[in-house]
């Protein structure tokens, strides 16, 4: 036993010596310490939460013992109901694996995750095989907390053979009446009138009529939005004056449905953001548009970016935007508006004392449109960004916005990317941009313009010239050369002279030094001797 030492080789009394080996700062340090009576009725809480929910009746300190208990997967109705603290939803939304700006929610963790809830609810129900009733229950135990409403994808009630999608056009004659584009009646989504029913504080609606996950159920009717949809959408909305922000993107939205739709939101007193971007309206619906951004006394924030709106659409809105008096931002970019309606466009601006932003990028606009925005620019004063990249602006055009920008002090911001100006006009509209951006700054120096570059450039390299024309570049005077040559002979001469007395100095000073110490170790020898 003496070779074994104090304990056998397979013996477990060391291990649990050192397991059970005492750690001051950790106040857990044994393994097999028993739990108080505190602890097990906690935990016996915890465990039966679901059935029987007790935690307003305990004390501070073992709330937050209880909430760190409590998993996350208990059912909604118990979580939404009885537990407001935002430690124990920040876990469930870290639990659910996704990437959550809390800003957008107003820092509130709860709320992320009951509208996130709701969104996969919608977003994954399908008219023709799930239960209705089962959604609407879940809607109503979130109801209280939801209000932002983001869906991007709704499933149609029949999936339609692409040789049965028609739509009916009244300028055809009937044996034409048929074309394979739109879904016929019975191809409904989810209604949204059932929905915004029950989810009563929704101010924020953002909808998208397509499909992001039909794997082999494809089928192009699952991507646009139906008649009847829009009629239920319009209803919906009729019935919600508390909503701010509406967006339909991305449904294939066409004059009719547009028209059905924005017939609804005439005169809606409290929206603030009107997004119709991505869809197919022209000018017949951008004509219903401009009359319904004339009843909204709210709107901010109009954009209709990647439509097919022309010249004809492009009056209609100028005429709703030059009188409007709460418009801050619009966005037309993408729509085929070319001169003609750039024209008018910079015709309602010049009458217009509140948008701030407006990009028109993308809408084939030209030189003359460029002179209209140089007119604006001197009449202008409160747009302080605007978008034209990808035009045909050239150099025509770029000299009238440099113009009109001239005597324009409040724009901050002209992008004019893709438009072909050169580099001389991008320049100068840049350096205008910074003068009127550092206006208030009085020690603050405007880079050059850009003429002092070229004519630094001309005289770098008048400067450098052939190795047979040194003559020319000194002037021509032969006698300054060779006097600049003499005169850094003699300079050199005179250096050269200097160092040799120098030296000379060094050499005497160092004899001087050897005698003196020959002279003091002979004493010493004598001295010692």
């Amino acid at each position: 036993m003496a070779s074994q030492g104090l304990f056998p080789p397979n013996s477990k009394k060391k291990q649990i010596l050192l397991e059970r080996c005492m750690r001051s700062e950790d106040e857990k340090w044994d393994k097999n310490l028993i739990p108080t009576l505190r602890m097990k009725c906690l935990q016996v809480l915890a465990n039966n939460f679901a059935e029987n929910p007790i935690i307003d009746e305990l004390n501070d300190k073992d709330r937050e013992v209880v909430l760190e208990m409590l998993p996350t997967t208990l059912p909604l109705a118990v979580q939404a109901k009885y537990i407001p603290e935002e430690a124990y939803w920040m876990r469930c939304c870290k639990a659910a694996g996704e990437v959550i700006d809390i800003k957008k929610y107003e820092n509130s963790w709860r709320r992320a995750f009951i509208e996130r809830h709701v969104q996969k609810c919608i977003q994954r129900f399908h008219p023709s095989t799930d239960d209705l009733d089962e959604l609407m229950e879940q809607l109503k135990i979130c109801q209280p907390f939801v209000k932002l409403l983001k869906i991007e994808q709704l499933w149609q009630k029949n999936k339609v053979n692409p040789v049965h999608l028609y739509y009916h056009n009244a300028d055809e004659d009937e044996e034409d009446s048929e074309n394979p584009l739109m879904p016929p009646e019975d191809c409904q989504c989810l209604q949204f009138t059932s929905v915004l029913s029950v989810l009563t504080n929704v101010t924020e609606l953002d909808l998208s009529y397509s499909a992001k996950e039909c794997g082999h159920n494809f089928a192009w009717n699952l991507f646009q939005i139906t008649e009847k949809d829009c009629e239920d959408l319009g209803k919906a909305l009729k019935d919600k004056p508390q909503l701010t922000i509406f967006r339909l993107r991305r449904s294939l939205v066409d004059d009719p449905r547009a028209l059905t739709l924005l017939f609804a939101l005439e005169g809606h007193q409290n929206l603030k953001i009107l997004d119709l971007s991505h869809n197919k309206i022209e000018n017949l619906g951008a004509k219903a548009i401009s009359k319904l951004i004339k009843s909204l006394p709210a709107l901010e924030t109009f954009d209709i970016m990647n439509n097919k709106i022309g010249p004809e659409g492009a009056e209609c809105l100028a005429h709703s935007i030059s009188s409007h008096q709460t418009l801050k931002t619009f966005n037309i970019s993408m729509n085929k508006l070319s001169d003609g309606g750039g024209v008018v466009l910079c015709r309602a601006l010049c009458q217009n004392t509140v948008l701030q932003t407006v990009t028109m990028s993308m809408c084939l606009l030209g030189p003359e449109t460029c002179r209209a925005l140089g007119e604006m620019f001197t009449l202008n004063t409160s747009l302080q960004s605007l978008n034209l990249t990808n035009n045909q602006l050239g150099e025509e055009g770029g000299e009238a916005l440099l113009a009109g920008l001239l005597e324009n002090s409040v724009l901050l911001t002209l992008d004019v990317r893709m438009c072909q100006l050169g580099e001389r006009l991008e320049y100068e509209i840049s350096r205008q941009l910074k003068h009127n951006k550092h206006l208030d700054e009085p020690n603050y120096v405007l880079p050059r313009p850009y003429s002092s570059f070229v004519r630094a450039e001309g005289a770098r390299s008048t400067e450098v010239s052939p190795r047979g024309d040194r003559s020319r570049t000194s002037g021509g005077d032969l006698t300054a050369r060779s006097r600049g040559s003499v005169t850094s002979r003699t300079s050199a001469t005179r250096k050269s002279s200097a160092l040799s007395t120098r030296s000379a100095a060094s050499r005497k000073s160092v004899r001087s030094l050897k005698q003196a110490v020959s002279k003091v170790t002979s004493k010493i020898s004598e001295t010692a001797k």
